[in-house]
């Protein structure tokens, strides 16, 4: 079994859809699902595509993509515009947050850590507040930070351990934060740009 073909009309998960240790390569087979009132687990998988959720909008308790080394992208989460918490984790081939681009509100912690061919955060462009901590940690090849010039209000910003990071331009809109700015340890960082302010 490589996908979830069989529950095509299954419209509604009233708790958590956990997907881990599969060796499902899409979530294709899903076309119907439109609410999961728990969160998504994504982990220790071989997906290399979330494939088509089409009808997906509602997911009520957070996002958790993890060690899901195949995985090159996320465009199924087009549909989501608001979302309790996000985590992406340890997805050495992921490429692309594109699929994140109608997401304006992570009422909670928005972490992205340890994706290493993860360049930039385009695909973010509608994001506008993050109520509690957004984590951007050990992401290699990450240059700048690109993508998130809509987001004005987050609750801590923790900037750590990207090596590749030369600039944080792209925060140029943040106008509050309710807690802590902590940038460290990114070896080749010589501009912060509006954060200077």
């Amino acid at each position: 079994i490589k996908n979830y073909t069989g529950f095509s009309d299954l419209t509604y998960i009233g708790g958590d859809f956990n997907g881990r240790c599969t060796a499902f390569t899409s979530m294709d087979g899903l076309p119907s699902l439109s609410f999961i009132g728990g969160a998504l687990h994504l982990e220790w998988s071989d997906l290399v595509t979330l494939g088509s959720l089409p009808s997906l909008d509602t997911i009520a308790g957070g996002i958790v993509l993890e060690h899901n080394w195949c995985l090159l992208e996320i465009d199924a989460l087009s549909n989501i515009t608001s979302v309790p918490s996000i985590a992406i984790i340890d997805n050495h081939q992921l490429l692309s947050i594109h699929g994140l681009s109608n997401l304006h509100t992570v009422t909670g912690d928005f972490e992205i850590t340890s994706n290493y061919d993860l360049l930039n955060m385009d695909g973010l462009q509608n994001l506008s507040h993050i109520g509690g901590s957004f984590k951007i940690l050990n992401n290699d090849r990450l240059k700048n930070l690109g993508g998130l010039n809509n987001l004005g209000h987050i609750g801590n910003l923790e900037l750590k351990f990207n090596d590749s990071l030369q600039q944080v331009t792209g925060l140029d809109q943040l106008a509050t934060t309710t807690g802590n700015i902590l940038i460290e340890s990114n070896l080749h960082l010589s501009h912060i740009g509006s954060l200077q302010n």
